[in-house]
């Protein structure tokens, strides 16, 4: 496994490593709607609880433990995030959140794309899988625009989610 700091550069994004400085901004983007619909563990009430979780995600970086989670920068703004997660089984999941203010705007999929060959080939994986809740037509939208393979259906906290699976050809 590769333990070198990751920094992916896209034409308009840049994805890099979390730091404490960056609290505010997350707790910022943790208050948009969609979150508190699809993803509400990762809704926050204040900076401190943030920078806890910030501590945690920095030192997950230095043993490649899950979750591993990296913010999506717009120049130097901070609109998201993209991250890997092991699931009990040990396969891999991704997941992603663009603040409300930048979606819509592709880079979700630009950023899931470029992140997902480096992720595997640091943690040396060569399976991912994305779950979206059925109505969660934009996380929906990103798998299919970056080649995801809907390979499964199930129910996760009562809902129903779409599982897919990353090509196996991106690393």
């Amino acid at each position: 496994m590769d333990l070198q700091p990751l920094n992916i550069i896209t034409p308009r994004l840049t994805i890099k490593h979390f730091d404490l400085s960056m609290a505010h901004d997350v707790l910022v983007n943790s208050h948009d709607e969609d979150v508190k619909t699809f993803t509400p563990d990762e809704y926050f009430e204040d900076d401190e609880q943030v920078t806890d979780l910030l501590k945690r995600f920095i030192s997950n970086y230095e043993t490649l433990t899950s979750p591993l989670v990296y913010p999506v920068f717009l120049a130097d703004i901070n609109i998201g995030y993209v991250q890997v997660v092991q699931l009990e089984n040990k396969n891999w999941e991704v997941g992603y959140h663009i603040a409300k203010p930048f979606t819509k705007k592709g880079y979700g999929s630009e950023a899931l794309a470029a992140f997902l060959p480096s992720i595997m080939k640091k943690l040396d994986i060569d399976k991912v899988y994305g779950i979206a809740d059925m109505n969660n037509l934009q996380s929906i939208t990103i798998m299919k625009k970056c080649d995801f393979v809907l390979t499964d259906y199930t129910y996760r906290n009562d809902r129903l989610v779409y599982v897919y699976q990353a090509p196996q050809t991106i690393r």
